[in-house]
C-alpha cells in the first residue's frame, strides 16, 4: 500500500507546484529553462503513475465498504459526465461558462464514481487520493487566479462535440477497461447490462 500511496502523493504534489509554490516553479524554470521544468514535471508524473500501477498490483484487495447496487449503477452516468468534463477544456464549449475547472472537476467525478463502485482498500487510496488532489488543486488555482470571470458564450456545436467525445471515450473504456486495468468494474457491469 505504501508504493500506491507514494505514487498518488508524488503525482499530486508535482501538479500542485505551479499553483501552490509559484516561486519554486519560477526558480526551477529560471535554472533549467521552461522546457526543462516541464520535462522534470513530466518525468516526476510518470514515476508517480508507475508507482501507482505497481502499487495497485501489489496490494491485496480488502473490502472496506460495499454500497447497494442501486448506488453503484449511478457510476455509469457519472463516468460519462466525468469524461465530458475532462475533455471540455480542449473544445470551445459553454461548459467552461458553468464550471471553472472542468478537467479537475472531471477527475473529481471520476474518483467519486470509482469509489462508489469499488469499496476496497486500494480503490480508496487511489481514487480517493486523486479526488482529494483535484479539490485541493481547484482551491489553489482559484486562490492564485482570483475572481472568476466566465468566458464569452460559445456555439452549442462545441457542447455537442464535447458530449460526443465523452460518450465515445466512455464506450472505448467499456470495451478496453478489462484488458487495460483488469478486475470487475463499472465498465464491465455496463458492458454486461448490469
Amino acid at each position: 500500500m505504501l508504493m500506491l500511496g507514494l505514487g498518488v502523493i508524488l503525482f499530486g504534489l508535482v501538479h500542485l507546484i505551479p499553483s501552490a509554490l509559484p516561486g519554486l516553479r519560477a526558480g526551477l524554470a529560471g535554472s533549467i529553462g521552461e522546457m526543462g521544468f516541464k520535462g522534470l514535471i513530466a518525468v516526476a508524473s510518470i514515476v508517480g503513475i508507475v508507482l501507482m500501477v505497481l502499487g495497485w498490483q501489489q496490494v491485496e484487495p480488502a473490502l472496506v465498504y460495499q454500497l447497494p447496487l442501486s448506488v453503484t449503477r449511478a457510476t455509469k452516468g457519472l463516468m460519462i459526465f466525468a469524461l465530458i468534463l475532462f475533455f471540455a477544456p480542449y473544445i470551445p464549449t459553454n461548459i467552461r461558462r458553468a464550471v471553472r475547472h472542468p478537467q479537475l472537476t472531471g477527475v473529481l467525478v471520476w474518483g467519486i464514481a470509482h469509489m462508489l463502485a469499488n469499496g476496497d482498500n486500494r480503490s480508496v487510496v487511489l481514487f480517493g487520493g486523486m479526488a482529494m488532489w483535484s479539490v485541493v488543486a481547484m482551491a489553489l488555482i482559484s486562490g492564485r487566479d482570483g475572481d472568476w470571470v466566465p468566458p464569452e458564450p460559445k456555439s452549442p456545436i462545441g457542447d455537442a462535440v464535447a458530449v460526443i467525445v465523452g460518450v465515445v471515450a466512455f464506450i472505448g473504456l467499456v470495451l478496453m477497461h478489462q484488458s487495460l486495468f483488469g478486475g470487475a468494474s463499472i465498465m464491465a457491469g455496463f458492458a454486461s447490462g448490469v
